[in-house]
């Protein structure tokens, strides 16, 4: 049998021409895009360390977010996304999300640290497209962390064509309390501040995120009680500093909880808060000791204490240190606003 070579390679690249164009007819069908979240980047510097008291911030001095956010997607009756626990790596969003059929408009909520269940839940409205938030204030200083919240949205898959990767600017919603202390020269022994509380301060409130507009904390059923927070100081970073000492860097030495930052995170208070009433009302209480003495104890009510020092109060995102002074054997302490001029987005592409 003759077998003719030219009509069988004729055969071949006929099949070889078909397979390519169903694989490009298929490629073409299968095309999908995704929603780009692009890299969380932070601005703000500060120690690396994500414990007690430490403000979120980049990955070993950085500027791009390590760790987990809680992540959610909504358009009219459905929660397209709803992400619990969801790794952010240097910055990276690596999970992938199609954009639904139909080029739905969507709004996207982001929570940082994720929210756990116990002191922070979520609960997505894929109806109202909001999320309500509730929150109770840890009571153990150790589990104290700085909230982000964010949105952006409503957007659509033709949105983004234009604009590239989603971009979320986060907001700081608890307020920032820091502590320094100083002593007069002339007193030569040292000072100790053994624990610092603050007492009757909200416990408990909740709030609704919406796209377009500003987070407000606000009462919740169950939201009354005010509860004490104390937080105990370790050596060798509970001692007043010399206010008259050269080392500028000590001028803004913050007191501490042994070598971890001691920045505390509360709900924000209106100075109608503090006085709350007259019942209840929220208050600062310190315990030190001088030299080898007896423990001391100084208290001030900080509604009082606001009057006198030209009405402030514990705004949301507002980082607000205490001077504690000691000076002529008596206990004065003075509110300072700080800048904390920090931006959190997810701005660049993946």
């Amino acid at each position: 049998m003759k077998i003719n070579i030219y009509k069988i390679f004729l055969l071949t690249v006929v099949a070889l021409l078909q397979l390519t164009a169903c694989k490009d007819d298929n490629d073409s069908a299968e095309e999908v895009k995704y929603i780009q979240f692009g890299r969380l980047v932070v601005e703000q510097p500060s120690s690396p360390e994500d414990t007690r008291g430490a403000i979120i911030e980049g990955k070993d001095g950085g500027k791009n977010y390590h760790g987990n956010i809680s992540l959610y997607g909504l358009y009219s009756g459905t929660t397209y996304i709803s992400e619990n626990n969801l790794e952010v790596k240097d910055g990276y969003l690596e999970t992938a999300y199609p954009w639904p059929a139909g080029n739905k408009s969507l709004s996207f909520y982001a929570f940082a640290p994720a929210a756990s269940g116990e002191n922070l839940t979520v609960s997505p409205s894929n109806t109202a497209l909001n999320c309500e938030v509730k929150y109770t204030l840890p009571t153990e200083s150790n589990n104290q962390k700085d909230l982000l919240f964010g949105e952006v949205g409503p957007c659509t898959e033709a949105d983004t064509d234009l604009t590239g990767a989603l971009s979320f600017k986060f907001q700081h919603v608890l307020s920032r309390i820091t502590f320094r202390a100083e002593k007069a020269a002339s007193i030569t022994d040292d000072v100790i501040i053994t624990s610092i509380k603050i007492n009757k301060a909200m416990n408990t409130l909740g709030g609704t995120l919406a796209t377009g507009t500003t987070f407000a904390w606000e009462a919740i059923e169950g939201s009354t009680e005010r509860k004490d927070y104390t937080f105990a100081l370790a050596s060798p970073n509970n001692k007043a500093i010399a206010d008259d000492t050269a080392d500028e860097t000590k001028k803004i030495t913050f007191l501490k909880n042994g070598d971890k930052d001691f920045s505390l995170f509360m709900f924000p208070h209106t100075v109608a808060q503090f006085t709350n009433d007259g019942t209840n009302r929220t208050q600062l209480e310190i315990k030190y000791t001088i030299g080898s003495g007896d423990d001391q104890i100084f208290t001030e009510y900080l509604d009082d204490h606001s009057a006198a020092n030209g009405n402030y109060f514990w705004e949301m995102g507002q980082w607000i240190n205490y001077v504690i002074k000691f000076k002529d054997k008596r206990v004065y302490f003075e509110a300072h606003i700080l800048d904390w001029d920090d931006t959190y987005k997810i701005e660049e592409e993946l």
